[in-house]
């Protein structure tokens, strides 16, 4: 462990006492400013950990990389490593936490081209992060990777609609991080499958172009929960009201609780220009149960009709 000190530089010698039975090396927070490939020469083969984060490491990660089949923990983050990302299912199989974020502390610096399927051919990963760096797209076969708990790649230029397949993840993932980038589209309806997962969305401008799926809007771990342009409280609470009396048995529930359809269009709700729900009439339509405290997230509110339905219970103080 040589972490915290004024290092500049760094190499490894080969038929040297330790060579073949070292494991960890920490050279992290040095002032090591040599070209990535210099460092990697002549590597110890048994290797299982390996920090040079918090260095000022230049220059484009080596391809092919080096073989460093026992290596678990490979950290190189906050440096300023260029060039496109060489395949590393061959050269470290068993990794299962890879850093390589913060690349971009300089104009020249960060990775570029895209985040491909080779990773998902990493078993055993369970800490990818990449974030900070210029990556334009990242492949869709990430949702294979079961054992996968952390995925970062925020503040990126990834430029596509989000992977539905990322879904799959639901299970296995803590935190989803794909904040301060360039996507596009919808977020996928599978995302509602993320109930214990921190998943982070903010500073994707195009996305607030679209209604959140309707389930993601109560996750408390999703960043944009209470982003009325994604989320709107008013959707939510008649979501709400739909499910307190017995949504799925009405006349008619046309739209309603549909993932991506506004509120607005439901059956029986009529909104201003400024889409605020303004009336709310379900007349004889087979309601039954009762009048959730939700109701009160509908403040501009002008007419109610549930008359004629199997209503009961206590009328809400917020009415």
């Amino acid at each position: 462990n040589y972490s915290h000190n004024m290092f500049t530089s760094v190499g490894f010698k080969r038929f040297t006492a330790g060579y073949e039975t070292l494991k960890v090396v920490d050279l992290s927070s040095n002032l090591i400013d040599q070209d990535v490939s210099k460092v990697f020469l002549n590597l110890p083969p048994n290797l299982e950990q390996l920090d040079l984060s918090d260095n000022a490491i230049g220059g484009e990660l080596p391809n092919p990389f080096p073989s460093l089949e026992n290596i678990q923990r490979l950290a190189i983050a906050n440096n300023d490593i260029n060039g496109r990302l060489p395949k590393f299912s061959r050269s470290i199989p068993r990794v299962q936490e890879l850093d390589l974020s913060n690349q971009r502390r300089t104009s020249k610096g960060g990775l570029v081209g895209d985040i491909t399927d080779d990773f998902t051919k990493l078993d055993d990963l369970l800490v990818l992060n990449l974030a900070v760096n210029r990556l334009a797209s990242i492949s869709s076969d990430f949702g294979n990777l079961d054992k996968l708990e952390v995925l970062n790649v925020s503040s990126n230029l990834l430029g596509h609609t989000i992977p539905p397949e990322f879904g799959k993840l639901a299970d296995v993932l803590d935190v989803l991080d794909l904040s301060d980038n360039k996507l596009k589209g919808s977020i996928p309806s599978t995302f509602q499958n993320f109930e214990d997962t921190s998943v982070h969305l903010n500073g994707n401008t195009q996305l607030y172009l679209h209604l959140a799926p309707l389930m993601l809007c109560f996750r408390p771990k999703f960043d944009l929960v209470n982003d009325s342009r994604i989320c709107p409280l008013e959707r939510s609470a008649l979501k709400v009201f739909y499910e307190s009396v017995g949504g799925e048995e009405w006349t008619d529930n046309s739209w309603w609780a549909s993932d991506y359809t506004s509120h607005c269009d439901w059956f029986g709700v009529a909104c201003s220009d400024t889409n605020n729900t303004i009336e709310l009439n379900l007349r004889n339509n087979g309601l039954a149960g009762t009048l959730s405290e939700e109701i009160k997230y509908l403040p501009y509110l002008e007419v109610l009709d549930l008359s004629d339905n199997d209503m009961r219970g206590t009328i809400p103080a917020a009415i």
